[in-house]
């Protein structure tokens, strides 16, 4: 009688998944990057494109408003809110640890009551992610799992 002898690297192959899988769990190397990301593409859609969360516009500068803009601090005529005067506000976003991981904050408290001012002021979400932005979060994530399963980094 025949006999056949099997032999694999099954275990090892999958000791090595399971250390690329739990890889994943490591903050630093998933949610830190994602937030530098994040913060990125907040800060194109806020304060370039002018946009809220929900994808519509802020709204628009009345015209005294927008003088002010002009003259004293060199902005262009865009009537679009842009939610940036003096661009303290775009450049104070932070990728912040929290026990979770890591999120997007201010590291300057003003800056964080400037953003709920203006969020309670024209009644819409800005400072929260749109869903093109939780769509890309998911997608690096998913590829962030696809390369732990193919053992890349």
């Amino acid at each position: 009688m025949a006999a056949v002898n099997v032999s694999s690297n099954a275990s090892a192959v999958f000791q090595s998944i399971s250390v690329d899988l739990l890889g994943l769990t490591d903050k630093e190397r998933l949610l830190r990057p994602l937030m530098f990301d994040m913060i990125d593409m907040m800060k194109q859609r806020i304060h370039v494109e002018g946009k809220a969360s929900d994808g519509g516009q802020i709204g628009t500068y009345n015209k005294q408003y927008l003088k002010l803009r002009e003259s004293k601090y060199k902005r262009d005529s865009s009537t679009k809110i842009i939610v940036s005067l003096t661009g303290q506000l775009e450049k104070d976003w932070s990728v912040i640890e929290t026990e979770k991981g890591y999120g997007i904050g201010f590291k300057n408290v003003e800056n964080l009551e400037k953003a709920i001012n203006v969020q309670n002021i024209k009644g819409v979400l800005i400072f929260e992610l749109s869903s093109d932005e939780l769509s890309y979060a998911n997608k690096f994530i998913e590829k962030q799992i696809e390369k732990a399963l193919k053992g890349e980094q």
